[in-house]
């Protein structure tokens, strides 16, 4: 009896170890996991943010001040989920927005003729760059969400 009780211990003890070992390991994965979708979901966010600001000018050929600071301001947060190529894109985006804003509102301004003529020519400048900006964003932010496959 004895010797079946060591027995038993010497066996038991490591294969206890070893289901430790594999469920602080699953849990590991599931943890890197969730972080990885957190990742994810954070930069679709600022993919959507952009989106929406460039299919806004495209329905509506303008931008208000305050969504064009606003967006400026969330701009910002990108350095800290992307490499700096998406970041300088998206502060040129801001950027344009911010511009376009200001056009918009000197183009409709009280201004002499030829300052109303010049906002016009940018606002039409910034729109056909804005406009156009659906696909590059896609392809800035590929590399970015991908979701690779575990294996």
């Amino acid at each position: 009896m004895l010797l079946l009780a060591q027995i038993s211990q010497a066996v038991l003890t490591p294969l206890i170890a070893l289901a430790v070992a594999w469920i602080g390991y699953q849990q590991w994965k599931t943890n890197h996991l969730k972080l990885r979708w957190e990742m994810f979901d954070r930069r679709m966010d600022v993919f959507r943010k952009c989106n929406d600001v460039i299919r806004s000018v495209n329905r509506d050929t303008s931008l208000g001040k305050t969504e064009a600071i606003e967006f400026l301001r969330y701009s910002v947060e990108v350095q800290f989920l992307f490499g700096d190529d998406v970041y300088r894109y998206v502060r040129e985006l801001a950027d344009k927005c911010i511009d376009l804003a200001v056009a918009c509102d000197g183009a409709s301004g009280n201004f002499g003729p030829a300052e109303v003529a010049e906002h016009k020519q940018r606002k039409v400048e910034l729109l056909k760059w804005i406009i156009v900006q659906s696909e590059p964003l896609a392809d800035k932010f590929r590399p970015y969400m991908q979701f690779p496959k575990q294996a």
